[in-house]
């Protein structure tokens, strides 16, 4: 999802900002451990405003494209990761 998302908006991606708290999300724990669940946040409201209110569409393609990234599955060459 990341990627796609970057290559589609050119925001940066800041693995920096990923929080226990997000990766360890309560609702992550209440659902099936096989059913696939993200939080995506599209970008900060003070620096990339402007894209996030007149580039909407790019912002949709990059979600668009992470999910068809995700429903493809890995490329034959790629080893899935587990988390």
């Amino acid at each position: 999802m990341d990627q796609k998302y970057v290559a589609a908006t050119g925001l940066a991606y800041h693995p920096d900002t990923i929080t226990h708290d997000m990766t360890d999300y309560h609702v992550f724990r209440k659902i099936d451990p096989l059913t696939p669940a993200l939080i995506l946040e599209m970008g900060f409201l003070g620096g990339d405003r402007a894209l996030l209110t007149a580039g909407a569409d790019r912002v949709a393609q990059g979600v668009a494209d992470g999910i068809g990234c995700f429903l493809a599955g890995p490329p034959a060459d790629e080893t899935p990761i587990n988390p």
